[in-house]
Order: structure tokens, then sequence, then C-alpha cells
């Protein structure tokens, strides 16, 4: 793999560098999950010996958030490198061989929908139980504690905040470190490949026209915390793969009504502020949860 990895570097294309960021991705993802298994609670079958309330996570299906579309398209190129033989590599069309004709695996889906166990939570404290502690599990118990915590907060204001919080900070470090944007010498790889989009040089923002977005700092962060912002991906890297959809978010579909969803991922250039005083406003026509 690593004699292919350098092949596909020494191409020195926009291709080859977007394949190379998603190695690097999915690279990233396994030493995290090593990271939470460290840290996780999660108590095999085999070693549960007190009689307490009990999760249990394998018999939750959790498949249509973990292995979201962009993650199935991701999954696709990384196979079609390990399938290619290094010969293929320098030949005319490989990097469009690999990007857009992956074969894209489907998911077996089994057991009580992540989201629904989300949304009736025991009041009682109980323990995560699996068979098996992996990605799978881990990623279970991640998502049933930030419910968790969003059920903490006394009212619901504060309820979305820990949402918007929690979802945002996961866009921040799933698509800015992984730099699939890819900028070089101020241009964006949409810039450098589609000659009227977008026209503006780099300023941190590419959905604003040829005006650059008067809430951006001056290194090129945005200062509103904008949730559609987050959320967008160009046309360009969409069909390359790379997209976030609201659906595919736990937090959003057990807590929030498909009109706060819709507001709060087409509203751009919206402080968080204003969007968050939104959503408080639909929240009088919706239970976000449980009583407590």
């Amino acid at each position: 793999m690593e004699e292919k990895l350098e092949l596909i570097k020494s191409l020195n294309t926009d291709d080859s560098s977007f394949i190379l960021n998603v190695y690097e991705a999915f690279e990233k993802n396994k030493k995290l999950i090593q990271e939470k298994k460290k840290n996780t609670k999660i108590i095999l079958r085999k070693n549960l010996k007190e009689d307490v309330p009990i999760i249990d996570l394998d018999k939750i299906d959790a498949s249509k958030y973990l292995y979201t579309t962009m993650r199935k398209r991701l999954e696709a190129i990384m196979n079609q490198v390990k399938k290619l033989d290094k010969e293929e590599i320098t030949k005319e069309g490989y990097t469009t061989k690999v990007i857009y004709e992956g074969e894209i695996k489907e998911v077996n889906q089994s057991g009580t929908d992540l989201v629904e166990i989300m949304k009736k939570l025991p009041k009682q404290k109980a323990v995560f139980v699996a068979d098996k502690i992996n990605e799978e599990s881990l990623f279970k118990e991640e998502q049933i504690n930030y419910a968790l915590e969003v059920l903490k907060e006394k009212n619901i204001e504060g309820r979305y905040k820990k949402i918007y919080d929690i979802v945002y900070e996961y866009l921040m470090r799933d698509f800015i470190s992984n730099n699939y944007c890819d900028f070089k010498n101020d241009r964006c790889i949409a810039q450098r490949n589609k000659q009227k989009y977008p026209k503006q040089k780099k300023d941190g923002c590419c959905f604003n026209g040829i005006t650059r977005c008067v809430k951006l700092k001056k290194n090129g962060e945005c200062s509103v915390r904008c949730m559609a912002c987050r959320i967008f991906s160009c046309p360009y890297l969409t069909k390359m793969g790379v997209g976030y959809w609201a659906y595919e978010i736990p937090l959003f579909q057990a807590f929030l009504t498909g009109r706060q969803k819709s507001y709060m991922v087409a509203r751009f250039f919206k402080t968080e502020e204003t969007i968050l005083k939104k959503l408080n406003s639909y929240a009088k026509h919706h239970k976000i949860s449980r009583e407590q």
C-alpha cells in the first residue's frame, strides 16, 4: 500500500491529492478508535457480573449513521486503490477511475434504530454491554452519551445549545482537519478545476459569490459559527463524495423536527444566536424529549 501511495503522490494532481487526503482521514480515524477503546465504559458481555440495568449495544442498529453516504463513497475510493495494480496508477484516467467508479457497498441493517434508543433512554443509570468493543459499539456508546448530555440540560434552550455545540465541533474536526478543500496558492480544489466557481480567493468561505463574507475573522475563520455554512459542501466536492446530510446525524434526528433541521442547514451566514433563537421558537410546538 505504501508503494501505491508514493506513486499516487508522484502524480501531483488535484485528484491524487484528494485520494491521499482521503487515505489520511481513514488513518486518523483508526487512531481515534484506538483512543476511544482506552476510555470506553463498555462492558464485554462475558464480563458482566452484576444484575444491573443495561443498554445492549448489539441490539441497536447504527449503520446508517456510522456508514454514511460520504463514508461509503470514500471507502469505495480506498477499496479501488487497494484493488488496482501498481502498474495502473500512472495510466491516464487512473484517478478518475478511483474517485468516481468505485463500488459502493451497502451495509445490512438489523436491530432497533439508534435514534429510537436516543429518544427513549432509561431514566435510571445503565451500563453499556456488547460482545465486542469495536468501531460500531464505540460509535453507539458515543452517540448515546451525547444524547444523555443533551438530556442533562434542564431547559429547551440549553439542550439546543448542547446539540449545536456537539455537531458543530464534529463537523469542524471531520471536514476542516481532513483538508478536503485543499487550498493551494489561495485557491481551493474547486476553483482550480471549475473556472467559474467560486470566484474569490481564499477567505475561508466558498459560498458567498464573489464577495468576502463580512463575518469572517482576519485569519479566514468564521466568527459566527453558522451551522449551514459548516455543513455545506460545494458541488465539486459533493460529486467526489464529500458531503454531510442532516438525516445522517443522530442528534438532529433524535431531537429536531424536520422544520428545525431545514432551517438550520439552509440559513447561510446566520449567527449561532440567531439560529438557536429560531429553533427555540419552533420548540413551542415540539417536545424535544421526555419530561425530567
